[in-house]
């Protein structure tokens, strides 16, 4: 059985996208995206979930086509990855409304507990800090997210999380010292 120009072709520009050669890689992106979006689409029913899908599957390729070792595979590979995108989503999703429905239920647990001294003092610090920092910090240590989950969250590698960390735990002593020293 015969392979059919096509499948030639997406083989062809495979290889071309392994060697590095760019036009080739997008070439193959726009021979794919109609069956990838179509894909992304029946899998979350959902057109915004479905553009996150479908464009984190076009990454994926572009940055893992250099490790596809058989050209033949693209097809399954593709899907593959695209099927990964939306588990990935559905996970998010599920971490997300997880914690919305965590935090309501603390809320409605504590709404007669007072905040201590330091608790005040900690959250008057928190707002005197950058929004970035302040978010980072409250997942990592208010939500207890792992460095690896805040690195996926951020879309950043491990090691720069960790530093944003750190930094971010810097300027919040900082300016808990300094409040404290002006009280």
């Amino acid at each position: 059985m015969g392979r059919s120009r096509e499948t030639v072709a997406d083989e062809f520009l495979v290889i071309a996208a392994r060697q590095g050669d760019g036009s080739a890689l997008n070439d193959l992106l726009v021979r794919w995206q109609d069956r990838l979006w179509r894909f992304a689409c029946s899998l979350t029913q959902d057109e915004h979930d479905a553009r996150e899908v479908f464009q984190e599957t076009c990454i994926a390729i572009a940055r893992g086509i250099t490790r596809l070792n058989d050209v033949g595979t693209f097809p399954k590979w593709a899907y593959t990855i695209a099927s990964r995108r939306y588990a990935d989503l559905v996970r998010r999703n599920e971490r997300h409304r997880q914690a919305k429905e965590d935090c309501q239920s603390d809320r409605s647990d504590q709404t007669d507990l007072l905040p201590s001294a330091g608790e005040l003092r900690l959250h008057e610090a928190l707002d005197g800090i950058a929004l970035a920092d302040r978010r980072l910090l409250c997942l990592a240590y208010l939500e207890e997210w792992s460095h690896r989950d805040l690195a996926t969250l951020l879309g950043i590698p491990l090691g720069t999380v960790k530093s944003r960390l750190f930094n971010a735990k810097q300027k919040l002593k900082q300016k808990m010292t300094k409040d404290q020293d002006e009280h």
